[in-house]
C-alpha cells in the first residue's frame, strides 16, 4: 500500500510550473493571434490599396495607347501632306526650271537677231521671227 500511496503521488511544484508555462503559451498565442490578425487586415488594405493603384495605371495606360494610336495617325496624314507638298514643289521647281530654260533660249534668240520679243501689259510675250523675208508678223 505505501507503495501504491507513492506512485499516486503528484509533484504540484512541476505541476505548477507546467501550467504557469501553459498559460504563458496561450497568453503569446493570443499575442501572436492578435498581431496575425492586425497583419492580416494591414495586408487586406495594401492589397486593396495596390488593387486600385493598378486600376488607376490600366485606366492611364489605355489613355495614353489611345493618344498614341492618335498621334500615330496625325504623323501618317501629315507625313502623307508633307510628302504631297514635296512632290508639288518638286514639280513646280522643274516647271520653273523648264520656263527659266525657255526665257534663256529666247534671249539668245533675240541677242542673235532671230526674233524679237515684244512684253505685252498682261506679262505675255509676242515673238516676232526676223529670218527670212525681213519682218514678219508677230506670233504669240
Amino acid at each position: 500500500q505505501i507503495q501504491a500511496y507513492l506512485d499516486n503521488v503528484f509533484d504540484v511544484g512541476g505541476l505548477l510550473e507546467d501550467a504557469e508555462t501553459k498559460n504563458a503559451a496561450l497568453e503569446k498565442v493570443d499575442e501572436l493571434e492578435e498581431h496575425l490578425s492586425h497583419v492580416t487586415e494591414k495586408l487586406l488594405e495594401v492589397e486593396n490599396e495596390t488593387m486600385m493603384k493598378v486600376a488607376d495605371l490600366e485606366k492611364i495606360l489605355l489613355q495614353k495607347d489611345k493618344d498614341l494610336q492618335a498621334i500615330r495617325e496625325t504623323y501618317e496624314s501629315t507625313n502623307t501632306q508633307v510628302n504631297t507638298l514635296r512632290r508639288m514643289i518638286k514639280e513646280k521647281d522643274a516647271a520653273f526650271q523648264r520656263h527659266f530654260n525657255i526665257e534663256k533660249r529666247l534671249l539668245e534668240l533675240e541677242q542673235q537677231g532671230t526674233i524679237r520679243l515684244h512684253k505685252k501689259p498682261d506679262g505675255d510675250i509676242s515673238i516676232e521671227p526676223l529670218g527670212v523675208g525681213g519682218g514678219g508678223s508677230g506670233i504669240g
